[in-house]
């Protein structure tokens, strides 16, 4: 979120794309947490609480709220009961009664159409019986939802920043809150918005898919024309119309004039999202580096493996008139596929580096190492403490465990630093040597004697750390903000205003940052303060990793650290030079002072 001046002066909040994308990636994460919540807890611990009516419906034909009952209607169902026949023709008082499971022993009201006059009934829904077929499809659908929403998780924890991902992450978790309406009750009145809010991000999800696949393919140089812009656009206002008008007719059962074939149009755009998607990456392929092709057939094998449901969905409702069979063999064959996506593309961000895994897995070793050694340690003191110590009354046993507790909470960052320097030991070796190269130059950064030799050798040792990521030093000149003083950026400015939100941003914060948070223009992923006392005597612009992996946080908090001791040295080594300088004028000073105050200097013209 950044800020603007209005005309009267005053600071102005505005949003960017980022925020709106986190926003929505926030809403359907709600959506779907509860959606799978709600099912599990209705399909696996309360089956008596799902309800029916023992038929299913269908579109009558003609327009109107109109339905009718399908041949399969159960003969001891509550429908049945009424004298309610197969090929009658009903209308429920509530529009989408007929798409949602209502509670066992909800009454629900509908209108008999035909045969005879219309008349009014009720019936109320009994608990239905769930069969091993229902249980096996669940598991393996509800499965692969959740492992969808986990993949979307952590793709936003861990790269929120980024516009691409967080649009991915939105794909994955709008596919993870399908979960089927008419399978678990919902409220009423909830209804039509719980199902327009589902059925939105599973309508949206292709365009989306669309659009991941624009910016990941620009990201990786390229270029895409103005015209791709504007085409992804009108595909996103004309699915919107499509969509309004589908849900307006589907929830209120209707089937507008002129509008018969609205559904199958909004499906070709739906298809239209995903081919169009398969083309862009297979364009990023062509025309990335070699290192880089191996993400892209990883993802172009993954990811419409991770949406195979929706697109044999699509097809086969865009040209067979397909009525969903939750056992037909297709259906299966695209759970499975749901499933297998999204481990390969787990697999492709662990081995290809597409995102990087290493720190989230860094994380959960050292602090599970943690709380193993705490929790050992607190059971052993328990147990000495009862062995030698007696014990008598329970205030004496609580002060016992409240010191132990103590000692355990002064010990705990000790035992924090000792899990995580072993376990990187053990786990992560390459972390620990590249940290400790960047280490062992600003120990010997102390021992060179010139500002020039220091500027570069620190330059190539940050780009050395980030793998070869370009590199740029910026220093301060007087009434010229500051320039570049060693290494290049790629489009990198020779000056940077002191205005640049970028550095107002590390004037304040005094801390490394990265630059796509201050809507700076600067193009580098991170900004390294060089600060002495309240001055920001420099700064480092360090360019992405050429792997395209993300700046872990202990790597910027040690790059951070790097960049203000050696600006510290920096700054020595002018005020070195400064009063050297200084030295050698007082010293010509009191030369030309001596030669002006001597008579015999005066009278043979030494000056």
């Amino acid at each position: 979120m950044s800020t603007v001046q209005t005309m009267d002066g005053r600071p102005q909040l505005r949003l960017s794309s980022r925020h709106l994308w986190l926003a929505l990636c926030f809403v359907y994460i709600c959506i779907s947490v509860a959606s799978n919540a709600l099912f599990i807890g209705y399909f696996y611990f309360d089956p008596a609480g799902i309800g029916s009516l023992g038929a299913h419906f269908a579109p009558a034909e003609g327009s109107g709220l109109q339905r009718v009952a399908v041949a399969n209607l159960r003969p001891q169902s509550p429908l049945a009961g009424l004298g309610i026949r197969n090929g009658d023709r009903v209308r429920f008082d509530r529009p989408w009664d007929d798409l949602r499971a209502p509670y066992a022993g909800e009454r629900v009201g509908f209108t008999r159409l035909s045969p005879g006059s219309p008349t009014h009934l009720s019936v109320v829904a009994v608990a239905s019986p769930i069969s091993p077929a229902d249980y096996l499809e669940s598991v393996l659908f509800r499965t692969d939802g959740l492992l969808m929403l986990a993949v979307g998780l952590f793709m936003l924890w861990h790269r929120r920043g980024v516009v691409a991902t967080m649009v991915l992450a939105l794909v994955f978790v709008c596919y993870s809150a399908v979960v089927p309406l008419f399978s678990w009750p919902v409220p009423s009145g909830a209804f039509p918005f719980w199902a327009a809010f589902i059925f939105a991000g599973e309508t949206a999800a292709p365009l989306l898919f669309l659009r991941f696949a624009m910016l990941y393919a620009r990201g990786s140089n390229v270029k895409e024309a103005a015209r791709d812009d504007r085409l992804f656009y009108v595909l996103a206002i004309l699915q919107t119309i499509a969509f309004a008008v589908e849900a307006y007719g589907t929830l209120q059962n209707v089937e507008l004039p002129y509008l018969s074939g609205i559904k199958p149009f909004s499906y070709g755009l739906q298809i239209s999202g995903i081919v169009l998607s398969t083309l862009y990456l297979a364009l990023g392929w062509l025309k990335s580096q070699p290192a880089a092709r191996k993400r892209y057939v990883l993802m172009l094998v993954a990811l419409p493996l991770s949406f195979c449901p929706n697109i044999i969905y699509l097809l086969e409702a865009l040209f067979t008139n397909f009525n969903t069979n939750a056992h037909s063999p297709f259906i299966i064959a695209a759970g499975i596929g749901q499933f297998v996506g999204p481990l390969l593309f787990a697999y492709a961000v662990l081995r290809h580096k597409i995102l990087d895994l290493g720190f989230a897995i860094n994380r959960v070793l050292v602090y599970g190492a943690v709380s193993a050694i705490l929790l050992v340690t607190f059971g052993i003191l328990e147990g000495l403490s009862e062995h030698f110590i007696p014990v008598v009354g329970r205030e004496k046993s609580a002060l016992i465990d409240a010191c132990i507790a103590l000692v355990i909470f002064l010990t705990f960052h000790r035992v924090r630093d000792f899990a995580e320097h072993h376990t990187e030991a053990v786990f992560f070796r390459g972390w620990q040597r590249n940290e400790a190269a960047l280490k062992r130059f600003v120990r010997e950064a102390d021992f060179i004697g010139k500002n020039e030799t220091l500027s570069k050798a620190f330059v190539a040792e940050l780009s050395r750390f980030g793998g070869g990521a370009d590199c740029a030093l910026y220093m301060l000149k007087s009434g010229c903000g500051y320039r570049l003083a060693e290494g290049a950026l790629a489009e990198g400015p020779e000056a940077i205003d002191a205005d640049d939100p970028a550095l107002v941003s590390l004037r304040a914060n005094r801390a490394p940052i990265e630059i796509d948070e201050t809507g700076s223009s600067l193009p580098a992923a991170l900004a390294l303060p060089m600060v002495h006392r309240d001055d920001l005597l420099g700064l480092i612009l360090l360019g992405a990793k050429p792997s395209r992996e993300a700046y872990r946080p202990d790597e910027i908090e040690v790059l951070g650290w790097a960049a203000h001791q050696i600006g510290l040295d920096l700054h020595a080594l002018r005020v070195e030079q400064l009063e050297r300088a200084n030295a050698m004028l007082e010293m010509k000073y009191n030369e030309l002072k001596a030669v002006l105050s001597s008579p015999l200097g005066l009278a043979q013209g030494k000056i």
